[in-house]
């Protein structure tokens, strides 16, 4: 059963062997304040609960909000995992009190980090796996897409960035100045001023996986499953590494400083973006970042920690259950 508030409910238009719940996100209502909010969702998160008593939880996202944590702690019979994909540690004050007491363990994926990176998380577990990697499209999918919005002879340049970052609006801006390209994105989180631009095309029913697998290059920020991708699909990167934590966490992750990435550490020059959009879109440097990436092994966790999860779900299950 799958409850989410974000645009991955896409996926599942194909998906007809899935339960899909969808909730609003708080944004989306009108004045709706915090408090409100959690109540909502503890009661909507409750009902999907007892109308399935699932065996297992997993809560897929940065952070556990208050209505979540109430609607799990109250049920002691389910296993109940975090998988974290955010490189950067947590401030302990920004978490509700018991954010990590209530999962039975913290899940990481990771090429090679087996250390928590989370300095306070309670009672909870530690899990390591390697990266959760998606499906991505095959070349018949991809060529069809490209004949559906006539990208043929032009760069597709994929971007996801936060819109926390100072410099959100002057990147677009210098993206859009190259006539030869187009930018793909996956919502209408664009800059409003450049919403009706035809250099952009919004796209809601791809995942970021196949967004990545279509583009020619990436600028994404420093998530690990979106850097995971650009690794394994061997799309040349931009990174917007806009703090000293989140570049030492990617080092921390690869196990080196020598990455074939575009690491924008600071964006306070102008000219740095600049002229890293520039290489990026140079072809030459394009084939050298595909060559190193190519020399980086990565192996997808997602069978791995499936099994896992299903491993420790019968282990849990009452004996007339596994009996049958």
């Amino acid at each position: 059963v799958h409850v989410t508030n974000d645009r991955e409910i896409r996926i599942f238009e194909k998906n007809n062997g899935s339960i899909l719940y969808s909730i609003p996100s708080r944004g989306n209502i009108k004045e709706m304040n915090p408090r409100t909010w959690n109540k909502k969702c503890h009661r909507i998160l409750s009902g999907i609960l007892d109308t399935y008593h699932p065996r297992s939880f997993l809560f897929d996202g940065d952070y556990p909000f208050r209505g979540v944590i109430n609607a799990i702690t109250i049920r002691p019979e389910m296993n109940c995992f975090w998988l974290r994909e955010s490189p950067l540690n947590f401030k302990i004050p920004s978490l509700p009190i018991d954010g990590f007491d209530a999962f039975d363990a913290i899940i990481h994926p990771s090429i090679s980090r087996r250390d928590d990176p989370d300095s306070i998380i309670g009672v909870s577990g530690t899990i390591f796996c390697n990266p959760i990697i998606g499906k991505y499209p095959n070349d018949a999918k991809i060529e069809a897409w490209h004949n559906k919005f006539n990208t043929k002879g032009k760069k597709i340049i994929f971007v996801q960035m936060s819109k926390q970052i100072l410099e959100y609006e002057s990147i677009f801006q210098q993206l859009l100045l190259h006539k030869d390209i187009v930018l793909l994105c996956l919502s209408s989180s664009t800059p409003k001023q450049f919403n009706l631009n035809k250099q952009i095309i919004y796209s809601h029913t791809l995942s970021t996986n196949e967004a990545i697998s279509l583009s020619d290059a990436c600028l994404i920020s420093p998530d690990f499953h979106n850097i995971h991708s650009c690794f394994l699909m061997n799309k040349p990167t931009i990174c917007i590494v806009d703090s000293k934590p989140h570049l030492d966490s990617i080092y921390r992750e690869f196990g080196t400083k020598n990455l074939p990435l575009i690491l924008i550490e600071s964006l306070a020059d102008d000219d740095f973006i600049s002229i890293s959009l520039e290489r990026i879109l140079d072809e030459k440097y394009q084939m050298q970042l595909v060559e190193r990436m190519k020399e980086m092994t990565i192996k997808d966790g997602t069978k791995e920690l499936c099994s896992l999860i299903r491993d420790l779900h019968s282990t849990n299950l009452p004996q007339e259950v596994q009996d049958d």
